[in-house]
């Protein structure tokens, strides 16, 4: 962790940072290509083949090596549509394809949390308040500490410090989240960190400011709860 002081940019500064990153953006995209849409349609065929065969194969998990290889099978083709196709896909990453199957703003993944969630929470808040404090929930969401600004508390020390001392119990508790990951994300787009410090945002600006024991719902919440409840 760097204990560099912060400073702010000056204009000049902030001027040549956008142009550089201004000119990284034309060289990416004058490099797209058919190339470009060979690769993920190719990675789409493997994750249907992936989660095909391994649920077919599963159908037969009486037999253990049979089970091994339909559960490997599966398990890579959710963590390929995951992280190499889905994600990739709602970033907008191949909207210049003009291909629905490929569309970031209507893509749905196959996980447990529905893609509006993950493009609210990592597209909207994360992507345009990178590493805010107060802004960027994705700053261990309250399970690891990873900036001396945020509170010490000491599951989030066990998660997050590189000590020796506590080395052991932070890579037990990646390893958990990694096992549950699938209904971890599935929670990003809920305010569990919010609730529990009793803070909410005040709209229109990036101040928090306390409230009662139970903090009243954000609108989007209620209206997703009631939009993916189950029948019944």
């Amino acid at each position: 962790m760097s204990n560099r002081p912060d400073r702010e940019l000056t204009p000049a500064e902030l001027e040549a940072f956008g142009q550089e990153l201004d000119a990284l953006r034309q060289r990416s995209l004058a490099d797209l290509g058919e190339a470009d849409a060979r690769y993920i349609r190719r990675v789409r065929g493997v994750v249907r083949l992936c989660c095909w065969s391994g649920r077919t194969l599963l159908m037969l998990g009486w037999f253990p090596p049979t089970w091994l290889l339909g559960t490997f099978l599966l398990g890579l083709g959710k963590i390929l549509e995951n992280m190499e196709l889905g994600r990739n896909v709602m970033h907008g990453q191949y909207d210049w394809m003009n291909d629905p199957e490929f569309a970031g703003r209507q893509y749905e993944w196959g996980i447990v949390g529905p893609a509006d969630f993950w493009r609210h929470t990592h597209n909207h808040v994360h992507h345009t308040d990178t590493n805010v404090l107060g802004m960027d929930d994705d700053v261990g969401y309250g399970v690891v500490r990873l900036f001396p600004d945020l509170p010490a508390r000491r599951y989030a020390e066990l998660a997050g410090a590189p000590d020796r001392r506590t080395l052991r119990p932070a890579l037990q508790l990646r390893h958990l989240v990694g096992a549950i990951f699938d209904h971890t994300a599935a929670h990003l787009d809920l305010p569990f960190a919010r609730c529990r410090d009793g803070v909410t945002r005040v709209k229109g600006s990036g101040r928090r400011r306390p409230h009662g024991r139970r903090p009243p719902t954000p609108p989007c919440v209620r209206f997703r709860t009631r939009r993916f409840r189950p029948c019944g």
